[in-house]
């Protein structure tokens, strides 16, 4: 079981998804590092708020509940 700090996690998630809106609306360029900077943010906020900031590293999900 992997245990991280949910105030971590946050801060780590706007960070991305602020340079994601960065990259997506100011680079055209690279709108597509953009995309997956906001979806790792996304990821890292569902870790944070649905999953506890847990994740079970032999089952490979959040263990809600």
């Amino acid at each position: 079981m992997i245990q991280k700090q949910p105030w971590r996690l946050w801060l780590v998630a706007t960070v991305m998804l602020a340079v994601c809106t960065v990259f997506f609306h100011y680079v055209h360029a690279f709108r597509f590092v953009g995309f997956i900077l906001g979806l790792t943010g996304c990821y890292l906020a569902a870790w944070a708020l649905i999953g506890k900031a847990r994740w079970c590293r032999n089952c490979k999900r959040f263990p809600i509940g």
